[in-house]
């Protein structure tokens, strides 16, 4: 497999070292960019051309709408961590083709995603 290179969304620093470790330990060749703010990440993607990006929903209703708006244009896996009803969250993504939405507390279970998806 190629260098990963994942975009991590999230503002919490707690939560960001635990899937940095869990990312770090679980795949030898990876590349992890943070971005704490929404506005940063929509800069960074084009920049860094993460394969995966992962972000967990926590967001007001409108700023959500903006950033599903802008991930759609994404082509690669993206992992929406949230504990937000599902029905919702899939109606708001049914236009992105890798998207998986996870438990926001199983930075594990984020490492057996991945894998999985990159086996195909």
């Amino acid at each position: 497999m190629k260098r990963l290179k994942v975009l991590l969304l999230e503002d919490e620093e707690a939560t960001v070292f635990f899937y940095e470790k869990e990312l770090l330990t679980n795949f030898s060749e990876i590349e992890i960019e943070h971005c704490n703010r929404a506005e940063l990440a929509f800069v960074a993607i084009p920049m860094f051309k993460p394969d995966v990006i992962i972000l967990r929903y926590q967001f007001p209703t409108s700023t959500a709408k903006v950033i599903f708006s802008k991930i759609k244009k994404f082509k690669g896996l993206v992992i929406l961590c949230s504990d937000v009803e599902r029905g919702f969250l899939e109606s708001e993504l049914k236009d992105l083709p890798d998207v998986i939405i996870a438990n926001r507390y199983n930075e594990k279970k984020l490492v057996e995603i991945i894998k999985n998806h990159f086996k195909k």
